[in-house]
């Protein structure tokens, strides 16, 4: 089994199947691709789509990750959570990681921010606060303010010469004995099958183009490390079937991988050099390799004390 990856973001849950990806690409209008919603903040280096779909993809991550890791975090930080402290979770996308940690640990408060409203701003536990920001604006908290800071999936939302100020900042609004926490995914493009092998690498290229790090997943430990604020810093993998002969977790991922590539791919059809329908042509090719495909696809995360 050769390993795989790609995808961003929090978290995800989706109820289409993959025989219905191809059928649901629609023609664009103004301010949509594809039929997407996006939005851009000043400092955002491209459009964020968050309309229903691509939320539903993320919580479907979230869930996905939660079935294979079995827990929510990674770090030490249970005997606190239990106790009662602050939690940050920056890029927090719908909020389904922090409302499930709030009905976990009744007694601490969580607070989390993203670039879009798409977390619940009415009905949600009292001890949870979300607010719209962008993090390469910086974290508007003072200084040790919280006990745990949890940042999971900006590699498309972070430009590449940000990710030491951005993790910078988060070490400074943590508390001292406090912990950071950050998962990112591979972005590889070895997998074997043509097609989806054509996309990773139309991805990577994106990736370069935009100036963001499509391996920065190997780089964060040593960047935590190179700051000198932090002690006790491990890392870690979460290995995770895709395609549709694995488990039925794989055959889940299959599903979420496919419908980020049908929610992004329209962003690459200048580097794929196509068309619309060239691209509606194309995915189901991917469709169809998927349904043989039995690779892993890896998360690395990191955490750390300050």
């Amino acid at each position: 089994m050769k390993k795989s990856t790609l995808s961003s973001s929090s978290s995800s849950s989706s109820s289409s199947s993959s025989s219905s990806l191809s059928s649901s690409l629609l023609k664009g209008k103004k301010g949509e691709f594809f039929s997407h919603t996006y939005s851009r903040l000043p400092s955002a280096k491209y459009d964020f789509i968050h309309d229903d779909e691509e939320i539903d993809r993320n919580n479907f991550h979230h869930y996905m990750i939660r079935a294979k890791t079995g827990r929510l975090f990674e770090a030490p930080i249970e005997e606190k959570l239990k106790e009662g402290c602050i939690v940050l979770d920056v890029g927090c996308g719908s909020g389904t990681w922090i409302l499930e940690m709030a009905v976990e640990y009744p007694h601490s408060s969580f607070i989390g921010f993203d670039i879009a409203k798409v977390y619940p701003q009415q009905i949600k536990p009292k001890n949870v606060k979300f607010f719209q920001a962008d993090i390469l604006e910086g974290i508007k908290f003072p200084e040790e303010h919280f006990d745990y800071v949890k940042m999971r999936f900006l590699i498309l939302g972070i430009p590449q010469r940000s990710w030491p100020l951005v993790l910078d900042d988060l070490i400074r609004v943590t508390k001292p004995g406090g912990w950071i926490e950050l998962a990112e995914p591979e972005i590889v493009s070895t997998v074997l099958t043509p097609n989806y092998r054509r996309y990773l690498t139309a991805m990577h290229k994106l990736f370069v183009k935009r100036k963001l790090d499509p391996n920065i997943c190997n780089k964060l430990k040593d960047i935590l490390c190179d700051t000198g604020k932090l002690r006790f810093i491990e890392s870690g993998t979460w290995e995770i079937p895709i395609g549709n002969i694995a488990d039925e977790l794989g055959q889940f991922n299959a599903r979420h991988v496919l419908n980020f590539v049908r929610i992004y791919g329209p962003n690459l059809l200048e580097i794929l050099e196509m068309n619309q329908n060239e691209w509606e042509n194309f995915f189901p090719k991917i469709e169809e390799e998927f349904e043989n495909l039995n690779e892993l696809q890896c998360y690395h995360y990191v955490y750390g004390q300050k």
